[in-house]
């Protein structure tokens, strides 16, 4: 559990920080505002990429082994039902997290259009 914590603590900070910088600077609250970010900042799209991945639980991040203790665990004591419910809420959290990713990396940010 302190792995856990500790894991998604960092993660979230990183990402939450990112966020707020990025928000500030492009004065827009949207996705849209991640567009085209890894040709503008390269490293703050590198390292808010590796933040959602963790926080995603993709190998080999600190969150994957966080997920993989947490739901070992679990199983380990019988709460299937939970594992699964967990491994579910995961995987709609891992479809948000790409569509950040997409935005930074794939899609043409507003002053690039221009």
């Amino acid at each position: 559990v302190i792995y856990y914590s500790l894991a998604y603590s960092l993660g979230s900070l990183v990402t939450f920080s990112i966020i707020n910088a990025v928000t500030r600077q492009k004065e827009n609250d949207s996705i849209d505002a991640f567009n085209g970010l890894a040709k503008e900042n390269p490293t703050m799209a590198v390292v808010m990429t590796i933040a959602l991945l963790s926080l995603a639980g993709i190998p080999p991040t600190a969150g994957f082994f966080a997920k993989y203790y947490i739901f070992t665990s679990a199983f380990t004591a019988g709460n299937i039902g939970l594992v699964l419910l967990a491994v579910v809420a995961s995987l709609i959290g891992v479809y948000y997290y790409f569509k950040i990713i997409i935005a930074m990396f794939f899609k043409e940010s507003a002053t690039d259009a221009n």
